[in-house]
């Protein structure tokens, strides 16, 4: 699936995982924090396909397939990333809800251009 970046989706601070008394990231009063949030990486993207009215439509996010690297380039420098064509490959598309299951990040479009993503194709 081909689909433009709307925008950057930043982490919360929150940590989830199971041992947050080893966890290495911690903010100022020792309470441990999410690793991205830490260090200041996007969390991943806000991707979206235009409708059949040439609005751009939200789809989903994206996070999986994103290494470090791209993740805090994101970060520092959004606008480079936003209107951008990425393909996505995906578990499965919800037709009726207008959504990609679990979407995975593979590589970038350059040969493509953002109003070529249409929800009619997805979908």
């Amino acid at each position: 699936v081909d689909a433009v970046i709307m925008n950057i989706q930043m982490p919360t601070s929150a940590y989830t995982g199971k041992d947050p008394d080893s966890h290495p990231y911690k903010d100022s009063e020792g309470k441990a924090i999410n690793r991205l949030y830490a260090l200041g990486m996007a969390n991943g993207f806000v991707i979206g396909a235009y409708n059949n009215v040439g609005t751009l439509t939200r789809i989903g996010t994206v996070a999986s397939g994103l290494d470090d690297e791209l993740r805090l380039a994101a970060a520092e420098s959004p606008d480079d990333y936003i209107g951008k064509v990425i393909e996505v490959d995906c578990m499965s598309r919800d037709r009726e809800a207008k959504s990609l299951r679990h979407p995975r990040l593979m590589k970038f479009r350059p040969d493509k251009s953002a109003e070529d993503c249409l929800m009619e194709v997805i979908f």
